[in-house]
């Protein structure tokens, strides 16, 4: 039986319109609200149009051959035993001295066996400009013991700053100024020495008392020395020695610190281009206001000849931790490089920057470096830092300063060679070798030497262009 429509009740013309859209009935669409802002323009892309291309890496990192590499030492069987450098340091012949500590028995690189105690004992070894071993020199401590520095004296012998703890008496000697109540009292005392250039002969060893140290321009040792007195008040003390026979030649009071350990400032020396030496200092950090760079010219003779507090350029950052003194370094230009480390919470890391101070200690550049680095030598006139990457596990090679590094070793940290333009900030990546480590590395002549996971290695470094 039909019935006829008209006896059918009404639906609402919605209902209509979503039946007819189900069965697939064409019905006019209601239009629709305009729009309160333009929708955005997608671009309309036929199955024919290639996608865009994929912008290319930049190139590889090219890895500099080494120069020479010579082992530092030869394990014996069954024996755990090495030396591991602290600092070296590159004459302009090429040839190198490094400072080190060492432990156990062992052949070292002449392949004379040596004995080391098990806390580790102090130990230089000096190389030629082909890498060849010319001489091996170490003295033993009853406890722990390390060569922490060394520099080339004008006469080209090798000068050396160490730590020691007891019983330290190289060629049958008692260091001259040793104090074994001070000693006793501060667990660690301080050496000075000078050796041979041509044979490693010790030449003169004292005992001294002191953190930051530079070799001058004119032969003189300055040594910076905190000191305490029976109330527990600091002063800081300059002392001076002439590095050809050990000497002492001035004492030179500046500060009364007062009360300040642990925290008394911390300082870094650096020779002056004509004369004597610079005593950097950065005093505890107000936040929000600039950064304080304290510096003093004092002669060789100890004479203060300038002393001047500089503004720094504000950090990029207001939130950040008090500003650490790292190194202070002559460029071969005359200018003085000074690297400071800052931590920022908001980048969940540290930070580094470089000053570049003129020889009338003016600030003339100030770089940020977004990285962990390390201020290690000079190439033409740029200055070269260490700068630590750490990449995910397997992950992509890293890009660092527009180049492709490759991903790290079993140390899962890379470390970067980079080169920094203080006039342009710019950064260039110099090499990244696959060993990844960079201990006692040495930047200066157009070289670099480092201790490497095969033993002590030099390779020549060019300057990028401009």
């Amino acid at each position: 039986m039909r019935i006829p429509l008209s006896l059918l009740p009404r639906a609402p013309l919605s209902l209509l319109v979503l039946g007819a859209s189900l069965l697939g009935c064409a019905s006019p669409r209601p239009s629709r609200a305009p729009f309160l802002h333009a929708p955005p323009p997608f671009p309309v892309v036929s199955a024919a149009t290639p996608p865009p291309p994929v912008p290319p890496l930049p190139p590889p990192v090219v890895v500099p051959p080494n120069t020479w590499l010579t082992p530092l030492s030869t394990r014996l069987p069954g024996i755990d035993a090495g030396i591991t450098a602290e600092q070296v340091a590159i004459a302009a012949d090429g040839s190198a001295a490094v400072a080190a500590n060492c432990f156990g028995a062992f052949l070292d690189t002449g392949g004379k066996r040596r004995t080391c105690g098990s806390p580790p004992d102090p130990l230089v070894t000096f190389l030629g400009p082909d890498g060849a071993h010319r001489w091996t020199w170490s003295s033993r401590d009853d406890l722990s013991g390390r060569a922490t520095g060394v520099a080339f004296a004008p006469s080209g012998d090798v000068f050396v700053v160490g730590q020691v703890s007891s019983g330290f008496r190289p060629g049958g000697r008692v260091p001259e100024g040793s104090d074994p109540r001070r000693r006793a009292s501060e667990g660690v005392e301080q050496f000075l020495a000078l050796l041979g250039r041509a044979d490693g002969a010790l030449r003169w060893v004292r005992a001294a008392y002191g953190s930051a140290w530079t070799l001058d321009r004119r032969g003189v040792v300055h040594l910076e020395e905190l000191v305490a007195d029976a109330a527990g008040n600091y002063r800081r003390v300059m002392h001076g020695f002439d590095v050809a026979t050990g000497k002492p030649l001035h004492r030179t009071d500046l500060d009364a610190l007062g009360p300040c350990a642990p925290r008394c400032g911390t300082a870094s020396l650096a020779p002056h281009p004509t004369d004597g030496a610079v005593l950097f200092q950065v005093p505890e950090h107000v936040p929000d206001r600039p950064v304080t760079l304290r510096a003093r010219h004092l002669g060789s003779d100890g004479a203060l000849r300038s002393d001047q507090s500089l503004d720094l350029l504000p950090l990029p950052t207001a939130q950040h931790t008090s500003p650490r003194l790292l190194a202070a370094r002559l460029h071969p230009n005359g200018s003085l490089l000074v690297h400071l480390s800052y931590y920022t919470p908001e980048d969940h890391g540290a930070m580094t920057a470089l000053v570049r101070v003129g020889p009338d200690l003016r600030t003339t550049r100030v770089v940020h470096l977004p990285a962990h680095s390390m201020l290690v030598g000079t190439l033409g006139e740029r200055a070269v830092v260490t700068l630590f990457v750490h990449p995910p596990p397997n992950g992509p090679a890293p890009l660092v300063f527009g180049a492709t590094v490759p991903p790290p070793d079993d140390t899962g940290t890379a470390t970067v060679l980079a080169a920094i333009d203080l006039d342009s900030a710019q950064a260039t990546t110099l090499w990244a070798p696959a060993s990844r480590q960079f201990l006692g590395i040495d930047v200066n002549h157009g070289r670099a030497v480092y201790q490497g996971k095969a033993g002590l290695a030099q390779v020549r470094l060019e300057e990028p262009s401009r």
